[in-house]
């Protein structure tokens, strides 16, 4: 069964907010800047987007593996991207 591709949530996450953690992760280990980060963020957005469209129209147990690359993508940036994302704004006080 072929997930709705007008819609770009996986798992109730936003395929914005995965690129938005994915970024930030790799601008991070990578040392990136300015325009470097414009043309990786369109790019990782393209590639994300036509692997969830692609994986959206295929046979059950490849679809699961498309969803479970997802899965591990989210909770592998909610530990490294949005912990360096957060610390850089929000330092410790006291």
């Amino acid at each position: 069964m072929a997930t709705d591709p007008t819609s770009v949530v996986v798992a109730g996450v936003s395929l914005m907010v995965i690129v938005f953690g994915l970024i930030e992760f790799l601008k991070a280990v990578g040392h990136f800047d300015g325009t470097e980060v414009t043309i990786m963020s369109f790019g990782v957005g393209f590639l994300l987007m036509a692997i969830y469209l692609v994986g959206s129209y295929l046979p059950d147990p490849y679809n699961l593996l498309v969803n479970g690359f997802f899965a591990c993508l989210v909770v592998g940036l909610a530990a490294s991207g949005y912990y360096k994302f957060l610390s850089q704004r929000f330092p410790k006080t006291g």
